[in-house]
């Protein structure tokens, strides 16, 4: 009897065990051992696209080695891989501005009409893309109204870069400008933008 009920106590205290081994996978399951290497990953890149934007200060083709990397981000992402379309636009564009930084530097003075051109570019195409937006279905409604929100801070930052050029030929404060400048930077990673 005595051999049983220590065999008894043995089974229960195994299964006992195996019972707080199946609840710590779960809550390492939960907690995402994956999930932590993901952040780890991530904070490792953010690191070197903040270190590649220091060299740019010294080294402008820099930025085209970081736009090369960001370029494959839709392939890898899992996320982007079912719209080729967006995927393909994407790299193309980043691909394409990679080779800015490469060329030489003409002349030393902002050139403000060239904002003011993308700006209508921009312009004249957001209408036609929020047409088709609005026409689809309830999930993209929701990616219009996130467009939106990043097309007025868009036409801020236009609006910022014309009359900070503006008041500086003119050797005013800049006050108003450096306050949305900043206000853009710190609300930029807070709204879904």
């Amino acid at each position: 009897m005595t051999s049983t009920s220590a065999m008894a106590a043995k089974s229960s205290a195994m299964s006992a065990l195996s019972q707080r081994f199946a609840v710590w996978q779960q809550a390492t399951a939960a907690l995402g051992v994956r999930r932590a290497a993901r952040h780890l990953l991530f904070l490792l890149l953010l690191l070197a696209g903040l270190e590649i934007l220091v060299w740019s200060f010294f080294w402008r083709w820099s930025l085209s080695v970081g736009l090369v990397l960001i370029s494959v981000w839709p392939w890898v992402s899992p996320k982007c891989r079912a719209q080729r379309g967006v995927s393909v636009a994407w790299s193309l564009g980043c691909l394409l501005l990679a080779v800015f930084p490469t060329l030489p530097v003409v002349g030393g003075e902002p050139r403000v009409a060239l904002v003011n051109v993308a700006a209508c570019i921009l312009a004249l195409f957001y209408p036609l893309v929020m047409l088709r937006l609005n026409r689809s279905s309830p999930m993209e409604r929701k990616e219009s109204t996130v467009s939106c929100l990043q097309y007025v801070f868009f036409l801020t930052a236009v609006y910022v870069v014309n009359a900070t050029a503006q008041r500086k030929a003119a050797g005013l404060s800049l006050t108003v400008q450096q306050t949305l400048s900043w206000s853009l930077l710190l609300l930029a990673p807070v709204l879904p933008i």
